[in-house]
């Protein structure tokens, strides 16, 4: 999920290659690799297209672009114009759901629709070393070289909250709420500490994102029959989602992202 570009962020540049990436899907970024650390989830490359918009999606990720220092994207609840230059390549690696708030030191709420910079939660030293080593990686280092720097800020030993995976897995799976321990109104506390925001947040994001994916990949589906395989009430209330979520029509964004897909 790569997200705005902090221009004022710059870092050496030289020749350098960079990793073979998706054709422009930037907003939908494919995790490729799995790496050994216990916080990152995978890494993902993609390219810049002239149309390119980053779309909520759950996600958080920490990003990279030759010529600039990288930077962590914190968690949107609304689609985010990109502002790399077209044809530009952004290398990331995505976190694991909780793993942002031992990053930064504080809730993922804090920087929920906001960039900043990863030297603001590395020390002096570490943003140097940091800036050598992706300076000096080939084209298939750098989603290692990221990887490796978030585990070992992180911390290797990093594992996720079980409260929050048993929601998540709530909510992928479509089954109602219940009663629970901690109390709802603990563990939406707990959730947007860890996510960025609540539940009820995260269920619209990731139903959003649902219907795109139903409709790339059943093109002859009606609007009306995707929307209610993947949880919406009535194609009304698909749009108006669609609409706050992304800016663009349930039409839109099928079309779209069917083209993407192919």
């Amino acid at each position: 999920m790569p997200k705005h570009l902090p221009h004022e962020q710059r870092s050496p540049t030289r020749q350098q290659h960079t990793p073979d990436c998706d054709d422009g899907r930037v907003n939908e970024p494919r995790l490729t690799t799995t790496h050994s650390s216990s916080c990152v989830a995978g890494s993902w490359c993609a390219s810049v297209s002239k149309s390119s918009s980053i779309l909520p999606d759950g996600g958080v990720d920490v990003i990279w672009t030759p010529g600039r220092q990288p930077w962590i994207a914190g968690p949107d609840t609304t689609a985010v114009a990109t502002s790399a230059p077209n044809g530009s390549v952004v290398v990331g690696v995505r976190l694991r759901p909780g793993a942002l708030t031992t990053l930064i030191g504080a809730s993922a709420a804090t920087i929920t629709d906001q960039r900043i910079g990863l030297d603001q939660v590395l020390s002096a030293a570490d943003t140097r070393r940091v800036e050598e080593q992706l300076h000096q990686a080939d084209q298939c280092d750098i989603p290692r070289v990221l990887a490796d720097i978030v585990g070992q800020t992180i911390g290797h030993d990093w594992a996720p909250d079980p409260t929050i995976s048993e929601e998540l897995a709530r909510i992928a799976s479509g089954r109602p709420t219940g009663p629970t321990r901690p109390s709802r109104r603990q563990l939406r506390r707990r959730f947007t500490s860890a996510m960025g925001y609540g539940p009820k947040v995260y269920e619209r994001i990731h139903r959003i994102n649902m219907f795109i994916t139903v409709a790339a990949q059943s093109p002859t589906k009606s609007l009306g029959q995707i929307a209610a395989l993947v949880g919406y009430h009535d194609q009304s209330h698909l749009a108006r989602d669609a609409r706050l979520l992304t800016g663009q029509t349930p039409t839109q964004l099928a079309r779209r992202h069917s083209i993407t897909a192919e």
